[in-house]
């Protein structure tokens, strides 16, 4: 991954091309026709790296290189855990009230991969041949849910098929809480220490925290919830920021839809109650 962000940089520094340490050699890496930088990073992304962790390319402004030409910095790096927060914000700072949904419908704890080995014959994997495409804590938790289908990745070999059906469990293995709108938020926002930041200056990428949001939920006191930025939008006339969440899908989503796998889940096991009974 490093390799094809090497051959597509911006300005010459790579500084900020990090190792992802996938065990899956991906060059040469060919592509089907031609398009923007995004076209070529989303689908080798999409591999992550050896422990599931997802990545991500992104530009950074010229001044971050050490040798600044007024080109943009191209830089490949992990996303941020969820315990990582960049910016703090409590509900009663929000210009407008939003509202927490948690989802189930994109659950799932058990991958069963489809491809087409060099005989072109469909092989399949399960958590049988395969442990790594279960995750048997979310099973406990919330039961067991599996695909419509097999996830269906083409033609390609056991392991990068093995490989993909692992990131797809990892990045779906857990309900998901959605926030009902953006995030409006005036003049300044908090940073990781309390520390004003203008709220011109936040980023995409980055991890919000909304303080004192599982209160009636959870009825834990102080239970924040952090979600990752996706996108931001700034009213300069207004000094106002809208900071979404969430809803921009993952790498591997976009890869797997490209192969048009159209992909629904079935619970097997269990039933999903309220959810404040799911504290």
């Amino acid at each position: 991954m490093g390799t094809l962000a090497a051959d597509n940089v911006l300005n010459s520094t790579e500084v900020y091309l990090n190792d992802a340490g996938n065990p899956l050699p991906l060059e040469p890496f060919f592509t089907i026709g031609s398009g923007e930088l995004g076209f070529y990073f989303e689908p080798a992304t999409a591999f992550g790296d050896d422990d599931q962790n997802e990545w991500r390319v992104h530009v950074r402004p010229s001044e971050d290189a050490p040798t600044p030409n007024g080109r943009p910095v191209l830089a490949l790096s992990q996303f941020d855990a969820l315990t990582t927060v960049s910016y703090r914000v409590a509900v009663e700072e929000l210009e407008a009230p939003v509202e927490l949904i948690q989802d189930f419908g994109t659950l799932v704890n058990w991958v069963t991969v489809q491809y087409q080995n060099e005989l072109g014959r469909a092989v399949f994997i399960t958590p049988d041949n395969s442990p790594t495409l279960k995750d048997d804590t979310s099973i406990a938790a919330w039961g067991e849910f599996h695909l419509e289908r097999p996830l269906n990745i083409g033609a390609a070999a056991d392991v990068t098929a093995t490989e993909l059906g692992a990131r797809y469990l990892a990045a779906h293995k857990d309900p998901k809480f959605i926030v009902s709108g953006p995030l409006r938020v005036k003049g300044f926002i908090r940073g990781a220490n309390n520390e004003p930041i203008p709220v011109s200056r936040i980023k995409a990428g980055g991890n919000i925290q909304i303080e004192d949001f599982l209160d009636d939920i959870a009825q834990v006191s102080g239970a924040g919830m952090t979600f990752r930025i996706s996108r931001v939008a700034y009213n300069d006339a207004t000094e106002t920021a809208e900071i979404y969440t969430g809803l921009v899908p993952d790498a591997i989503e976009i890869l797997l839809a490209q192969m048009n796998a159209g992909l629904t889940v079935i619970g097997r096991s269990g039933a999903i109650g309220d959810p404040a009974d799911l504290y």
